[in-house]
């Protein structure tokens, strides 16, 4: 079970002129009626639809009622405001009224009955009673025939004027006749709306009264979620406005009753020490009426807690005696009798206390900031350090690049001349391989046929065929030289010079008669 304590504060407006202005201030407040000399910040107008009105058990958002209608509700809760000089006036009036008696008796004397009869009709009204605003439109308007007729309507202007005045029963100053109930759970026990829903609070408080002081009716019910930070979804409360009139017996008798439920609630837990067990009759002694508010709290607290809070795993608990009478607690109980505005706790405290607490953050943040920024520049000084060898080295990678990329280029270049070249050369030896298959068909052809035709020019000669061998040598050398290849011209030659040649013709000679050809 989570502990939370309450804030539950119950103040009593009385008919003096000091409590009606307080009362004034409050319900000016609590139905978001600015005041044009606070200055302070009261409510965030951002958070005004959060805001609930109930009346004549009929809720509704407040910022739908214009200013206008919410300042008629606040004066028609407001006590009529006392007689000025009133014990003046009631010996004028008395004055007034033996006039009146001496007018009725001089008009009878004169026989302007109609005057008498009307005066007298005046006279009867009640002292509690108000002369009907008619009668005295029906006097201006028709006038009855009387005697000295303007002193006769200044007495009797006088005289309506006086007793309309004084005509209502005016209570003790001391009597109470408004009770406002503050609800709240304080900001720090982080109860936001989602655990209990702002229309609760309000209903929290008016089922206890409907429980305890069920004749006693509760004119105004004002639900507030606009004084938070904005951050926050916590603070929640409402006020509750209680008459004090008791609807069985028409008497002003609520704290009297409140009296007596306490010392019936305080009974209720068992045996009470004598020295501080309350009356049953609701009259206190001076030492008693503290005991009296505490037994009221604790049987608030009670309720809450069986009817609302513990099936939340919530329960509200009276702070430590220690803390209730502390001196912050003392301070704290006589600020919430004051208007918002004067309270040193209140949403513009809040306020500051956040942007006192933000600042304090705000200034930590900064000295890390400039840590940070300390250390951001001893590694920026370095990061640069490191970019200025880097780019040394990248200038002289991209050198080195470029003088590799121009050797590469050049070496290109060559080996394509060189490929070129080589290409070059596979067609020459191709064409050299073509022409030396040729050349040596062609040869071994033309060795062939030259031992052949030394063969037989020899044989020619041998015959003595002088001629016939020089045409057939001329024929040969002709054919020879027709189907040799030009570069093979100098193998032509050669076989000329060797078949013209003596010597090869004995060589020859000598060659054949080795092989026995002839």
């Amino acid at each position: 079970m989570n502990s939370i304590h309450l804030f539950f504060s119950v103040a009593n407006f009385t008919y003096s002129q000091a409590d009606r202005k307080a009362l004034n201030n409050s319900l000016a407040h609590s139905l978001r009626i600015p005041f044009q000399q606070v200055k302070t910040l009261e409510w965030r107008s951002q958070f005004a639809h959060h805001n609930l009105i109930t009346r004549y058990g009929k809720t509704e958002q407040l910022e739908q009622l214009n200013l206008e209608e919410r300042k008629d509700i606040l004066i028609n809760l407001l006590p009529e405001p006392r007689v000025a000089n009133r014990e003046v006036k009631l010996k004028k009036r008395a004055e007034s009224k033996r006039k009146l008696k001496e007018s009725i008796a001089s008009e009878r004397k004169r026989a302007n009955n109609r005057a008498a009869d009307l005066m007298q009709r005046w006279l009867n009204v009640s002292n509690g009673d108000a002369i009907p605003p008619s009668w005295w439109r029906s006097l201006n308007e028709n006038p009855p025939p009387m005697a000295r007729h303007k002193q006769r309507m200044k007495m009797l202007t006088e005289y309506f004027d006086l007793h309309n005045e004084l005509c209502g029963s005016e209570p003790r100053s001391n009597q109470a006749y408004l009770q406002e109930v503050v609800f709240k759970i304080p900001h720090r026990w982080k109860i936001d709306t989602g655990v209990i829903a702002l229309e609760q609070y309000s209903d929290m408080v008016t089922a206890f009264y409907e429980e305890y002081f069920p004749d006693y009716d509760v004119p105004l019910v004002l639900s507030h979620h606009d004084e938070r930070l904005l951050n926050t979804n916590t603070g929640a409360h409402c006020h509750v406005y209680v008459s004090t009139l008791n609807e069985q017996t028409k008497k002003r008798d609520l704290l009297k009753q409140q009296r007596i439920e306490t010392a019936k609630f305080q009974r209720s837990f068992g045996p009470v020490h004598r020295t501080e067990l309350l009356p049953f009759d609701g009259k206190l002694q001076g030492w008693q009426v503290s005991n009296s508010q505490f037994e009221f709290d604790r049987m608030f607290y009670s309720f809450v807690n069986a009817r609302y809070l513990n099936s939340l795993g919530i329960s509200a608990e009276f702070c430590p005696e220690v803390e209730r009478r502390s001196q912050q607690r003392r301070a704290m109980n006589i600020q919430s009798t004051l208007p918002k505005a004067q309270r040193s706790f209140n949403l513009e405290s809040m306020v500051k206390e956040e942007v006192a607490n933000e600042r304090k953050a705000l200034a930590k943040i900064q000295q890390l900031l400039s840590a940070t920024e300390n250390q951001l520049a001893k590694k920026q000084d370095a990061l640069l350090m490191v970019q200025m060898k880097h780019a040394e080295e990248l200038v002289r990678f991209d050198i080195e690049t470029k003088q590799r990329n121009d050797k590469l280029s050049f070496l290109d270049t060559e080996i394509n001349a060189k490929a070129q070249e080589l290409t070059q050369v596979k067609a020459a030896l191709v064409l050299m391989r073509s022409q030396l298959a040729e050349v040596t068909a062609k040869v071994k052809t033309t060795i062939v046929a030259l031992v052949e035709a030394s063969f037989m020019r020899l044989v020619m000669k041998a015959n003595k065929r002088p001629a016939l061998v020089e045409k057939f040598t001329s024929m040969f050398l002709d054919n020879l030289n027709e189907n040799l290849p030009g570069f093979l011209q100098p193998l032509a030659l050669s076989a000329q010079s060797l078949m013209t040649s003596e010597k090869a013709e004995k060589v020859f000679r000598a060659s054949i008669s080795e092989n026995e050809l002839s």
